[in-house]
């Protein structure tokens, strides 16, 4: 495994990629597939070496090398939606390169998950998709569902409430606000099932995984919830709502569990088994990098 974090740059572009990881599978075959995931977390680290276990390449990388700016985060944000979909297809042309694997899987949350979405959209290598809480503009439906589902059994609301101090209008969060008004490779665009749709029809295996309060969210999109059914049903995508209300799934060492178990069953539905019969150690807190309670 290769832990040396290292820049990808290319002429005339100047800032670029961060290879966080590269990890490859200890048989030594080559990998068939590649898997690319945006992030450097708990739960990305734990999934990458699931990857790996199951005798894909595995590469977690930051789309932005550059310390500086990717600490602030107005922007980060504004080079991902100007950019994420050819930085992401820069690290796939390196591997292609570099290992030969034209084949990739891509995982991202939030809003990198839109990212790789559209990665999908454009380059026909991705023949596989974990997206992990995707990024959807609460309407007000979804804010009035949230916010009584997180109050109504919380002591501390209700003398909030008693004392008037409860918000009662929906506030103006500027992450909120700053992903709304981005209209790149961020944003979710309405015709988010039809991509769906038409990348599970190209035969891309999709997985969706969401904690329940961006459950909540998409519910409450009622053609997003129709969508998602039906792709379901139809054995097109397996959309997963995971026992957690956490958004980072590494934030919490149960919850980045419990996405590793699914990714494991999905890889072993839908791609076939190749791991050893060793399991994986649980993922614990100090990494850095399901009881499944309802499938649509």
């Amino acid at each position: 495994m290769n832990a040396e974090p290292h820049s990808l740059y290319q002429a005339g572009i100047g800032e670029r990629i961060l290879i966080v990881r590269l990890s490859k599978p200890k048989s030594g075959r080559e990998a068939p597939v590649a898997a690319i995931i945006l992030g450097i977390g708990m739960a990305d680290l734990a999934a990458a070496a699931r990857f790996v276990r199951h005798g894909w390449l595995a590469m977690q990388i930051r789309l932005i090398s550059d310390a500086t700016h990717f600490a602030d985060l107005a922007r980060r944000y504004d080079t991902y939606d100007a950019s994420g979909v050819s930085r992401c297809r820069e690290a796939m042309d390196y591997v292609e390169r570099t290992h030969g694997v034209r084949r990739f899987v891509l995982m991202g949350s939030c809003a990198l998950a839109t990212v790789c979405l559209k990665t999908a959209m454009a380059d026909a290598r991705v023949t596989g998709l974990v997206l992990t809480n995707p990024y959807v503009p609460e309407n007000f439906l979804a804010w009035v569902s949230l916010r009584l589902r997180r109050n109504l059994f919380n002591a501390r609301s209700w003398l909030r409430l008693l004392r008037g101090r409860m918000q009662l209008q929906p506030g103006s969060d500027p992450e909120e606000v700053r992903l709304r008004s981005y209209t790149g490779d961020v944003a979710l665009n309405s015709d988010f099932p039809e991509a769906l749709q038409r990348l599970a029809t190209r035969g891309v295996r999709i997985l969706m995984a969401v904690s329940r309060p961006e459950a909540i969210v998409l519910y409450c999109r009622g053609r997003y919830r129709k969508a998602l059914r039906q792709l379901a049903r139809r054995g097109q995508i397996r959309f997963e709502v995971l026992p957690t209300d956490s958004h980072d799934l590494s934030a919490s060492e149960e919850a980045a569990f419990k996405l590793i178990e699914l990714i494991r069953d999905w890889l072993r539905s839908s791609w076939g088994s190749h791991e050893s019969p060793r399991h994986s150690p649980r993922p614990t807190a100090g990494a850095r990098g399901p009881g499944l309670v309802k499938s649509a």
